[in-house]
């Protein structure tokens, strides 16, 4: 069993159920974010923000800051990558 999975794998069965569960959960993913880069960026941004704005109300206030740090640090290194190749 991979071991990011050792945690919630019960036996063999278990952790079978396990890796296809997160092949399942990576290829909806994968469908997610090619639905979504199809769409205008505005409309992309409001449709994200829904989402985002639900499960932020479901994370405490540290979770919701390394988030956000998170989203800024990347943000910066966008930045960053852009003004490299001027």
């Amino acid at each position: 069993c991979p071991e990011y999975l050792k945690r919630s794998c019960s036996g063999p069965s278990g952790c079978a159920k396990n890796i296809l569960m997160k092949r399942r959960q990576e290829l909806f993913m994968n469908e997610i974010f090619e639905y979504i880069s199809r769409m205008a960026p505005e409309k992309a941004l409001s449709e994200i923000t829904k989402v985002v704005e639900s499960l932020m109300a479901d994370l405490d206030s540290e979770a919701r800051e390394r988030f956000l740090m998170n989203l800024i640090a990347q943000s910066e290194g966008d930045k960053m990558a852009g003004m490299v190749h001027l």
